[in-house]
């Protein structure tokens, strides 16, 4: 987290040679940073920039993450609608790349959409399924799952009255689904039935 850097969300993958690479969500201009953890520390070695396009125009702004398909997703919202975006993922041998039209291999949207009343968070992708985080203070927390190859909501988990803070990301483990939140020490673990 820096000021030009709001870290709404991040996501672990391991490349080729094995390292821990970090994608983090700056959302503010576009940017992805990806850094290389190691046990003392972390390293920026690539930020990936989301280029001015027509297909984003009524964008407002826009999470990034790298999904377990090796692919880079953009999700977030615009004039009344919630905004999804699948991209191809530079290599790290790239350098500082910007991502374009021509790198969008799919996309969707929702309509009908209202920020204020329906604060989106973080998410991830998972075997074609984004999982996405929504909730404030002020706004209904819940989690939406959206079947990626469909461009469908088909499960809607309420956490309104079970989470009190705000949610921020979430991550699939072995037990479940595990939540972190803004504004206490807590995580939340939603267990499948």
């Amino acid at each position: 987290y820096g000021s030009l850097n709001h870290a709404n969300c991040a996501q672990i993958r391991l490349d080729d040679h094995g390292d821990i690479l970090l994608y983090v969500s700056g959302i503010k201009g576009g940017k992805t940073y990806v850094e290389r953890m190691t046990e003392t520390g972390s390293m920026l070695v690539q930020t990936i920039t989301l280029s001015e396009m027509e297909l984003l125009s009524q964008t407002v702004t826009l999470n990034s993450i790298c999904g377990d398909d090796g692919c880079l997703w953009y999700f977030g919202s615009g004039s009344n609608q919630l905004l999804f975006a699948k991209a191809r993922l530079p290599l790290l041998s790239e350098g500082d790349v910007s991502i374009g039209e021509n790198d969008i291999l799919d996309f969707w949207s929702e309509e009908g959409f209202v920020y204020e009343e329906d604060v989106w968070q973080g998410g991830m992708v998972r075997n074609d399924l984004l999982f996405m985080l929504f909730g404030s203070t002020g706004a209904k927390a819940h989690l939406a799952v959206y079947d990626v190859r469909a461009h469908q909501r088909i499960m809607d988990i309420r956490l309104s009255g079970t989470i009190q803070e705000e949610p921020e990301d979430c991550d699939i483990i072995p037990e479940g689904i595990i939540v972190v939140t803004n504004g206490g020490s807590h995580y939340y673990l939603i267990r499948p039935e």
